[in-house]
């Protein structure tokens, strides 16, 4: 498995802070962006063959936290020695 790469811009007269972009494998795409209006906003975006498919989110500074804690912990679940068995019994 490749590593994901994050690309970030900073431009001082866009909608956004920050903003970073990822183009993972199988047709899926995610922005993370930290906006002006004081929010983070999460997008994540899934195309195959005719059918696309978009989801847009934002989230408070404290609720981004709480996801991305979520999200790191769910992550560490599969780490080596986690003891957590996937699909098919292989650790």
């Amino acid at each position: 498995m490749s590593a994901t790469t994050f690309t970030r811009r900073m431009d001082a007269h866009s909608r956004c802070v920050l903003n970073a972009e990822a183009d993972l494998s199988g047709g899926r795409y995610v922005t993370v962006n930290a906006a002006r209006t004081g929010m983070v906003e999460l997008g994540l975006f899934f195309s195959a063959d005719l059918a696309s498919h978009q989801s847009l989110m934002a989230f408070t500074p404290e609720q981004a936290r709480a996801v991305a804690a979520e999200l790191v912990a769910c992550a560490d679940a599969y780490a080596p020695g986690a003891g957590v068995a996937l699909k098919g019994g292989v650790q």
